[in-house]
């Protein structure tokens, strides 16, 4: 786990503080577009901790779906949630009118109550939003902002371990040529997707006696599946065939050295050629790369950075 749910005092304290993790559920459900009907209290709840509308939309109306949530919080103990955590959850959903039951709980259920939540499915809507699928939707970015305020320190951690390295004065996203999606990041999780494609000229060998092993016509990145088969369907009407390099591989630091020292050999040993407008884009296709590779420059760096540039290149 990313996310150190103990970061979040236990429900148990008495120090004021016992209730963070059920403004904590209350913060999440809203910020990933639930509508809080009534929210955390001190006073006796029946056994609700929250009550959310979740709203689905159809193409010609729309449904209300009222949501009952109980949170348990037992990270510091490391216990799943039992059947004794959970009682009459039946009677519950009913008491409040709702349609379904959410259990909220910063460590995992245990396999007695999953059994039980499971055989309610046929009557009623239940979900279980357990520490792994809550840590997944904080990390995206949308939502970040809930981690940092409720989990500061190991939030921290894993941004300084992943955010993208200021190579350039701003981010540059590395687009896929058909849809657009930046490649760098995968569902808001700063994790790269995708591949960049070679497109290589057919030579015909018997005719091109001199011929490269390679001409390269077009250096793409696209999303795998459907974008990459469209471009490569387009390029095959041209005459080309691709190859290709998947980006997570690539921004691994050993694989982006390798694969770089790769082509600078192969450039110099005259075995592949490019066209002007393949390899720029190779070029800018690198550099994007490279902020998942490279660390941070430091202030120092950059004004030494600075002053080579600014020397003459026999120096």
């Amino acid at each position: 786990m990313v996310l150190d749910f103990t970061e979040i005092p236990p429900a148990n304290g008495g120090d004021g503080q016992q209730d963070i993790f059920e403004l904590f559920a209350r913060d999440y459900l809203e910020n990933i577009g639930f509508e809080i009907v009534s929210g955390p209290d001190r006073g006796a709840d029946g056994g609700r901790d929250i009550l959310a509308i979740e709203k689905r939309l159809g193409k010609f109306s729309s449904t209300d779906v009222k949501w009952l949530v109980s949170c348990k919080h037992k990270a510091h103990t490391g216990q799943s949630v039992k059947p004794n955590d959970e009682k009459d959850i039946i009677d519950r959903i009913n008491q409040f009118g709702a349609n379904g039951f959410i259990g909220f709980y910063s460590t995992i259920v245990s396999s007695g109550l999953s059994d039980r939540l499971e055989s309610y499915k046929n009557d009623y809507e239940i979900e279980i939003l357990d520490q792994a699928k809550i840590e997944k939707e904080l990390l995206k970015p949308e939502n970040f902002d809930i981690a940092k305020r409720y989990f500061p320190v190991s939030s921290k951690k894993w941004y300084d371990n992943n955010k993208p390295a200021k190579v350039f004065s701003t981010y540059e996203p590395l687009l896929c040529e058909v849809c657009h999606k930046d490649l760098l990041i995968e569902d808001g999780n700063k994790k790269p997707s995708g591949i960049i494609a070679f497109v290589n000229r057919n030579i015909d060998r018997e005719k091109e006696l001199d011929a490269p092993d390679e001409h390269v016509l077009d250096v793409y990145a696209a999303c795998k599946g459907r974008c990459d088969r469209t471009l490569e369907h387009y390029w095959l009407q041209k005459g080309g065939t691709t190859g290709w390099k998947d980006i997570t591989d690539l921004v691994s630091p050993l694989e982006f050295l390798s694969w770089n020292m790769s082509i600078l050999n192969e450039l110099r040993n005259d075995k592949v050629i490019y066209e002007d407008k393949a390899f720029k884009k190779l070029k800018l296709h690198i550099l994007s790369l490279a902020q998942l590779v490279v660390r941070e420059v430091t202030p120092e760096e950059l004004e030494r950075y600075k002053v080579l540039q600014s020397l003459p290149p026999w120096i």
